[in-house]
């Protein structure tokens, strides 16, 4: 028998649906039985009114195209659509992506363990889906793209900008499109180092 941990507990009792509905999406993915879901479901649907009608949005129905992305966005739109048709739809998603689970011996919801920090596997608690790391090298370039288009940016909105401040003959303005040119320059020849 699953119970209801007192931390979902205070999650309902806190009045927030949409606290309540990222919780219950949560444990949709930490138990694929589903049974703590319901469980949690049925105890949050008789404090608050959490369904929803169903928006009529798309949902795939070819299997072959449901990977994790696709989950991801259901998610998503389930948290945006809380509507038992969404429901279903992400629960079938999961055991297709995931893998069915078989029930197991049921802790109480909320006492799964405790994250820890120094692993990035649970620093949010959360189950980790799919993990993709970006090498420094990668973090590297895009931070030097990132300088060079804001240094272009800077070098011609301070060439415009100062063009505007001679033809109006604005000596403020025209400082500070000479000011951005400069922190255009700067930047465009930081993203080259």
């Amino acid at each position: 028998m699953t119970t209801i941990s007192a931390s979902f507990q205070q999650i309902v009792a806190a009045g927030s649906t949409d606290r309540v509905k990222s919780a219950l999406i949560d444990y949709m993915i930490m138990d694929k039985s589903f049974q703590k879901f319901d469980v949690a479901f049925q105890f949050a649907q008789d404090k608050m009114d959490l369904l929803e009608p169903f928006d009529e949005g798309p949902l795939e129905q070819d299997v072959t195209k449901w990977d994790k992305d696709y989950l991801n966005m259901q998610k998503v739109e389930l948290l945006d659509n809380f509507a038992m048709e969404r429901i279903d739809h992400v629960k079938q998603i999961i055991q297709k992506v995931l893998g069915v689970a078989t029930p197991a011996a049921t802790t109480p919801i909320g006492a799964q363990k405790k994250t820890n920090p120094t692993n990035p596997e649970s620093r949010t608690g959360r189950k980790v889906i799919s993990r993709r790391e970006v090498p420094a090298s990668s973090k590297e370039v895009n931070v030097k793209k990132i300088a060079k288009v804001g240094g272009t940016t800077l070098l011609a909105g301070g060439v415009v900008v100062t063009a505007v401040g001679i033809t109006i003959a604005e000596p403020v303005v025209t400082t500070i499109g000479v000011a951005a040119i400069g922190v255009g320059v700067v930047s465009i020849i930081a993203g080259n180092h």
